[in-house]
């Protein structure tokens, strides 16, 4: 028989969750107001953690879509794949449209990153010094 109710569980998992939150405020709360040496520091260490991930991610992603083209090309070959070219094209075009469509929308997030990195400068160049340690970890 367990010593605690689910009801005592559940309270100390609200009382964690409420002490976490207090932490993570009173650490990362607004950093644009904290210490050059602060912002620098996590920009950094953020910056690493996404460049280290972006290799390792995209060495996955790279050989999970070069081992499928392949894969679909030696089908082809074979003559166990038929590809509708006409269907692949029409698709293309369609994506095409979307692209140019939200062409203003990848403006408005440019416009926006300018912007934060303008108003957290050390924060953002921590964070670029730390993913390009990141991308050669």
């Amino acid at each position: 028989m367990p010593m605690f109710s689910k009801s005592d569980r559940d309270e100390d998992a609200e009382i964690l969750d409420d002490e976490s939150r207090a932490l993570v405020k009173r650490l990362f709360g607004d950093l644009s107001k904290g210490s050059v040496a602060k912002q620098l520091a996590v920009g950094c260490v953020t910056g690493w953690c996404s460049g280290y991930l972006f290799i390792k991610v995209g060495k996955v992603a790279s050989l999970a879509v070069g081992g499928s083209l392949l894969i679909l090309q030696v089908a082809h070959h074979q003559g166990w794949v038929n590809v509708h070219w006409g269907n692949v094209d029409q698709s293309v075009k369609k994506v095409k449209s979307k692209f140019s469509r939200s062409k203003s929308t990848a403006e408005e997030i440019l416009r926006k990153m300018e912007v934060f990195v303008r108003q957290n400068l050390f924060l953002s160049g921590g964070f670029a010094g730390g993913f390009l340690i990141g991308l050669a970890s």
